[in-house]
């Protein structure tokens, strides 16, 4: 720790190479003449200086960030609190979090590549949101486990097993055909039979009128869905 310099003080260096209370003895008796005012380019170097300190300091320091803002935002009135200060200030908040990925546009796409690796039936389950919001239709929050679960870890058009495999959730109703993203319009398949069936729609193609049965079936069945998210399961 940098000390004051004057003889015999210890105290913590403030400015000018002095201690708050000798700073301000000598600032009183005019011992020290006020600095010449900063032009524009000093005061957006200086600006920019502390902005990177800053940068640094959190790139440092992020485990320790991500644990303080967890313990802070833990309670109800802070949770109650961050949505009223998001509300009020969402636009600036959308600008800086933009300006943030430009600058650092390397790291955003490590991370999002990373964690699509690791959650591969989140991303997929975000896709398929996004997919039916883009074409207006409705869109309810499906975990993937529970659909394999509440169909028996088989494909519902041709009933080959897919526990411990890699499995698709069709559409019964294809989106673009106006069905929603509903526990009730998904089904567990694999991929041959949801390739097969693409976009076909049950109600006008008599090929497959006999999978519309099986969407009652499903609501009948939801309790199945209720109790795999309850047991606390990952969810997609």
């Amino acid at each position: 720790m940098k000390v004051c310099a004057e003889s015999g003080c210890e105290k913590k260096l403030r400015a000018r190479g002095l201690c708050s209370y000798h700073y301000g003895r000598a600032r009183h008796y005019g011992l020290i003449q006020p600095l010449p005012p900063l032009t524009e380019a000093q005061r957006a170097a200086r600006v920019e200086s502390r902005k990177q300190y800053i940068r640094e300091w959190r790139a440092k320091n992020r485990d320790r960030i991500e644990e303080y803002v967890a313990r802070a935002n833990a309670s109800p009135a802070a949770k109650e609190a961050n949505r009223r200060w998001y509300e009020k200030n969402r636009d600036r908040k959308i600008a800086t979090t933009r300006e943030w990925q430009e600058r650092n546009i390397e790291h955003v796409k490590a991370t999002r590549q990373a964690w699509l690796k690791a959650n591969a039936d989140k991303a997929s389950e975000q896709r398929a949101r996004r997919r039916a919001r883009q074409v207006g239709a409705t869109v309810e929050r499906i975990n993937r486990g529970a659909v394999a679960y509440r169909d028996g870890f088989a494909c519902y058009l041709c009933g080959v097993a897919l526990d411990g495999l890699v499995f698709h959730l069709d559409h019964t109703i294809p989106l673009a055909k106006g069905g929603e993203h509903s526990y009730r319009n998904v089904g567990l398949a694999c991929g041959p039979c949801n390739q097969r069936k693409h976009a076909q729609d049950p109600r006008v193609d008599p090929r497959w009128r006999h999978l519309l049965p099986v969407m009652d079936e499903r609501v009948r069945r939801h309790y199945l869905v209720e109790e795999y998210i309850s047991q606390g399961r990952a969810t997609a």
